[in-house]
C-alpha cells in the first residue's frame, strides 16, 4: 500500500470516528494520516493534506467547545492547521476547481470561527481582540467574494461586525468624525489627551475604532477617512506617533493598519492618497 493510499484509509477512518462524535480519536487518526503523507509534490498529494488538516481544525473547533478541554490552545491549533493548509498546500496548487474552492471555503471559514471565538472569549488585551475580529473580517470577506450565498459565512460577518460596533460605543454618532477630531487635537497639541467633551478616552481607543469601522464597512469608513483628512493625521501619526502616549509603537502600527486597510479600496487611493495629502514633512 502506497503512502497516499495509506493516508485515504486513514482520514476515513477518522470521518468515521468524528461521525461518531470521537472527536479526539478523529483528531488523532487525521494526525496519523498526515505524518503517512510525507511527499507534497503533486496537486494530489497537497490536496489530500489540505483535506487533512481542515479536518483537524474541525475537530480542534469541536473539542474547544468542551469544558473540560484548553480552548485557547485548540482555536490556536486550529488556527495554525488553517494557515498551514492554505498557504502550503493549497496556494500551491497547479490547477483549481469547484472542490478545490469548497475546501478553501471550509478553511477560510473554520480559521474565522476559531478567530471570533479567540476574540469573544480568550483575547487578554482589546489589542489582540481587534487582531482577531480583522483576521476572521478579512477571511470571511474573501469566502464570499467566491461564495456569495454562504450563509453561515455572511451570519458570522454580521456578528464580527457588530462586535466591532459595540467596541466603538460612547462616541455618539459618527464615531469616524470624533476619532479623527481626538486624534487631531492631542497631535496638534490643542487638547488635554484623555478625553473629549467630557468622555474618557484615549488615542489608542480611537485608532481601534477606527480599524473597528472599517472592518464593518471599507468602502464608506475609507471615504469618511479620507473626506475627513485622515490621511495626512494618520501618516503623521505613523512618522512621529502620538505626544505623550505610553505605547506610541502600538498607536504607530495602528495607524499604518488603518492607512493599509483604505488603501485596498481603490477608489480611496485615486482620491485621498495622492502626494499632494501628506504633510510637507514628510515628503
Amino acid at each position: 500500500m502506497s503512502q497516499a493510499e495509506t493516508a485515504e484509509v486513514l482520514k476515513e477512518r477518522g470521518n468515521d470516528s468524528f461521525r461518531k462524535g470521537n472527536v479526539t480519536v478523529a483528531a488523532q487518526q487525521y494526525t496519523s494520516a498526515l505524518q503517512a503523507v510525507q511527499s507534497t509534490t503533486t496537486d494530489d498529494d497537497r490536496l489530500l493534506s489540505a483535506t487533512l488538516l481542515s479536518n483537524r481544525a474541525m475537530c480542534k473547533l469541536k473539542l474547544s467547545e468542551s469544558p473540560s478541554q484548553n480552548p485557547g490552545e485548540l482555536l490556536n491549533d486550529c488556527l495554525d492547521d488553517c494557515t498551514t493548509a492554505l498557504g502550503e498546500h493549497l496556494d500551491k496548487l497547479k490547477a483549481t476547481s469547484d472542490s478545490t474552492n469548497s475546501l478553501r471555503g471550509k478553511i477560510l471559514y473554520r480559521r474565522a470561527r476559531a478567530n471570533v471565538s479567540l476574540a469573544m472569549n480568550g483575547a487578554s488585551t482589546v489589542d489582540r481582540e481587534e487582531r482577531h475580529l480583522g483576521d476572521a473580517t478579512r477571511d470571511l470577506m474573501q469566502l464570499l467574494t467566491f461564495d456569495p450565498k454562504n450563509k453561515d459565512a455572511a451570519k458570522l460577518l454580521n456578528v464580527v461586525r457588530s462586535t466591532h460596533s459595540k467596541m466603538g460605543g460612547g462616541l455618539g454618532r459618527n464615531k469616524i468624525s470624533r476619532s479623527l477630531d481626538f486624534l487631531r487635537a492631542v497631535v496638534d497639541g490643542k487638547g488635554p489627551p484623555g478625553e473629549i467633551n467630557g468622555e474618557k478616552i484615549d488615542s489608542l481607543k480611537c485608532l481601534r475604532i477606527l480599524q473597528g469601522s472599517l472592518a464593518e464597512d471599507v468602502s464608506s469608513s475609507a471615504e469618511d477617512i479620507g473626506r475627513r483628512g485622515g490621511v495626512p493625521l494618520l501618516v503623521g501619526v505613523v512618522h512621529r506617533g502620538i505626544p505623550d502616549e505610553s505605547d506610541e509603537v502600538t498607536c504607530r502600527i495602528a495607524a499604518l493598519h488603518i492607512l493599509s486597510a483604505c488603501c485596498s479600496h481603490d477608489p480611496f487611493i485615486l482620491k485621498y492618497a495622492g502626494r499632494e495629502s501628506l504633510p510637507p514633512n514628510i515628503l
